[in-house]
């Protein structure tokens, strides 16, 4: 099984533990990416997997470009190392997305001690018994010399993973999601709808924020009453770093 398998059923596993009415029908994943067929079918229904994108070309613009270079460039060094600091004690790979405060950029001279605090915080909490993943908030780095700078930090382990992925959450702060890149996502998937309903006789889509996005929280009210067509039976954003999500309004097209 490949990683990105094993992230793909890692997301699915995170939807399936918050949405109540998930069905209960074997999971087949589409790890052979065989054309015209969606990432899971479970009994007649298929699931397809997309990610949020992000349009990308604001920082710029906001004036705030050199900021955000130094705050990504310090903080992938802290998660790298912390990966490094973890997997030569512990002989578990994790998928670990780590949000940061983005008012505090920590210093070269502070990276080792809080990689050293980071692998230590991980390994704390990693995911035990029947749950594979597990959340540290805010209010449980009290005293942690992480406290300045972590949000927080959502952590999946399943045996299908073969090595680790750490990553950190890039620099947003509550963004909107937005109804053109909703319909231009939606829209495309839509497109291969047909092909996938010969192996299936309904479908949903999850788009994610767990593209690096993870502070992609904030779904709007224009997006939360807009109408999107598409013949998929539902369509979820689910905001993966905070376990929740959202039913978006469809109009199925073939009515």
């Amino acid at each position: 099984m490949t990683d990105k398998t094993a992230k793909e059923l890692q997301i699915l596993d995170s939807f399936k533990a918050i949405y109540a009415n998930f069905p209960t029908d074997p999971i087949i994943h589409n790890g052979e990416r065989e054309q015209g067929k969606p990432d899971f079918l479970l009994g007649d229904l298929g699931i397809e997997l997309t990610d949020y994108t992000y349009e990308q070309n604001s920082y710029q613009n906001q004036g705030i470009g050199d900021v955000i270079h130094v705050s990504e460039q310090q903080f992938k060094k802290l998660v790298e190392q912390a990966q490094l600091k973890f997997e030569a004690e512990y002989q578990v790979p994790l998928l670990v997305y780590f949000e940061w405060h983005r008012h505090n950029i920590p210093r070269k001279n502070e990276i080792d001690i809080l990689a050293t605090s980071a692998s230590t915080l991980v390994a704390n909490f990693i995911p035990q018994g029947n749950s594979n993943m597990s959340k540290i908030q805010q209010h449980q780095l009290r005293g942690n010399p992480l406290d300045a700078f972590l949000h927080s930090v959502l952590i999946f382990k399943t045996d299908a993973m073969r090595k680790g992925n750490w990553q950190e959450t890039k620099v947003m702060s509550e963004a909107a999601i937005s109804i053109p890149i909703l319909e231009e996502i939606i829209a495309n998937k839509s497109d291969k709808l047909p092909i996938y309903l010969h192996t299936c006789k309904r479908a949903w889509l999850i788009i994610t924020n767990v593209a690096d996005i993870a502070a992609l929280t904030v779904v709007p009210e224009n997006v939360q009453q807009h109408v999107f067509r598409t013949d998929f039976e539902h369509v979820f954003f689910h905001d993966i770093s905070r376990l929740s999500y959202y039913v978006l309004t469809v109009l199925h097209a073939s009515q």
